[in-house]
């Protein structure tokens, strides 16, 4: 089956552009990411994608009686190759990120570049309370979901201060397909991965929320413990939103990243986020591998100099306790 899709970018024209693929949390579609899309098509081809039911996306029909995360998967997997999509940067929320690791340790593993998971887990709770929300979408619609969602989505005085954006949100809840929010949530209550994330092999950075109820930090911490080789985690405060890229429109990529000369492949198009203040140093992901920075012009702590002695971002220190990083 193919997904609906959005693409963009690059801008820039460059011949060469990565290929950025983002997919959303249940609970959303590709208007989640548009202001990602607009930072990242300057230098990139920017593809966001609907999960089934959402967006102009198909409810899946058939025998969906043990309907999976995998099933998701291959729906996007098929989606890239009908747009000619080889290699790829990798970027999943929530259920996105459950399908992105998926991609990430089987499927799709010599065609993901990099891999960046938010806010999501290899198991999400306990699998009857999916059902059991499956079951009440049926019964009483997605509408049902919205006001509760949107306040684990916000914390209050985000809400409080972004009332439009915020009733816009609900009404994206509202829009998904019953049957297509019931499906994935089915799919989310047999997701368990924790025994294959070790199969990833792709660059791997992990996003947390403090305030997020529904995937606190300690989860993500323990993915990048379990992915092997270059990996980071990065938490976030307490301040708004709780989930932290797609819940803000401060939260964007930075397109204008060093790239090191020495690995072209490695991704140049990774995320500033202002809400996002690391506790202490990401953890070593070897040399010439990924590195993170603080986005221009916020102060740093520490300066540094990147490896074969050049200064990322002409000039822009190495981060050492700044209020925003982006990694590459």
């Amino acid at each position: 089956m193919i997904l609906n899709s959005v693409s963009v970018g690059p801008r820039s024209g460059r011949a060469d552009a990565p290929a950025i693929v983002l997919t959303g949390s249940i609970g959303s579609t590709t208007g989640m990411w548009l202001p990602q899309m607009d930072a990242l098509s300057a230098d990139a081809r920017v593809i966001a994608v609907d999960h089934p039911g959402r967006g102009g996306s198909p409810v899946p029909t058939g025998d969906t009686a043990r309907y999976t995360v995998a099933d998701i998967a291959t729906d996007l997997l098929t989606t890239l190759d009908t747009l000619r999509v080889a290699s790829f940067h990798l970027a999943g929320l929530s259920l996105g990120g459950a399908v992105a690791q998926y991609l990430a340790a089987g499927r799709a593993k010599s065609r993901v570049l990099s891999l960046t998971l938010l806010c999501t887990a290899p198991k999400f709770g306990e699998p009857q309370s999916w059902f059991d929300r499956a079951a009440g979408v049926r019964a009483n619609g997605t509408g049902s979901l919205a006001d509760g969602t949107v306040e684990k989505w916000f914390t209050a005085p985000w809400r409080e201060a972004h009332p439009a954006s915020t009733e816009a949100y609900r009404r994206m809840i509202r829009g998904i397909n019953d049957e297509g929010y019931a499906l994935c949530s089915e799919a989310l209550g047999r997701w368990d991965f924790a025994d294959r994330l070790p199969q990833i092999s792709a660059p791997t950075l992990t996003i947390a929320g403090s305030t997020d109820p529904s995937t606190p930090p300690e989860i993500l911490q323990s993915v990048a413990d379990a992915v092997p080789g270059p990996r980071s985690w990065t938490p976030a405060p307490t301040s708004p939103p709780s989930s932290v890229l797609t819940r803000s429109p401060g939260c964007l990529p930075d397109t204008s990243v060093w790239r090191p000369t020495d690995r072209p492949s490695v991704p140049h198009t990774w995320f500033s986020c202002p809400e996002v203040v690391p506790r202490s140093r990401p953890r070593s992901m070897g040399p010439a591998s990924r590195h993170c920075f603080p986005h221009p012009g916020e102060d740093a702590v520490q300066h540094s100099s990147a490896p074969g002695g050049r200064t990322p971002g002409g000039g822009v220190p190495v981060y050492g306790g700044v209020r925003a990083v982006f990694c590459v």
